[in-house]
């Protein structure tokens, strides 16, 4: 059993039903796991930017009851994704945020590569009720 295989049968048993996402590089595998175990109870809807992922949730939130899901790659796809989270964190609607982390030890040896390399951690310090890190 796979991290994202995890996290895809957590997500079951906490009843999600419909997660809002883009694929990339660094969270395939969360997607391979969704295929492989959530497409019978979850629903994926692709998105065409990260922002809309997380307002997509924030709608689907506040229109529920239920808590909001959205999926992106790190770096720019997790700061594009923290307009959405903000207006979800300043109304109080339940959103979770899942993003993937780009292993910090393979940029040591080249350093431009550190496009998704940003401190997510530091980023979102901000406006989270409750952070992550695995």
């Amino acid at each position: 059993m796979k991290g994202g295989d995890i996290l895809i049968e957590c997500l079951k048993a906490q009843g999600v039903q419909h997660i809002f996402g883009m694929p990339g590089t660094q969270n395939i595998q969360i997607y391979d796991s969704l295929l492989r175990r959530g497409s019978d109870t979850i629903k994926h809807y692709l998105v065409r930017h990260e922002n809309a992922a997380t307002l997509m949730a924030d709608g689907y939130a506040r229109s529920s009851g239920e808590v909001g899901v959205a999926l992106t790659v790190p770096g720019p796809g997790a700061s594009n994704a923290s307009t959405g989270l903000l207006e979800a964190f300043t109304d109080c609607v339940p959103v979770l945020l899942i993003t993937g982390q780009s292993d910090s030890s393979l940029y040591a040896r080249d350093p431009s590569k550190m496009f998704h390399g940003l401190n997510q951690m530091r980023f979102f310090r901000t406006y989270y009720q409750v952070l992550c890190h695995c």
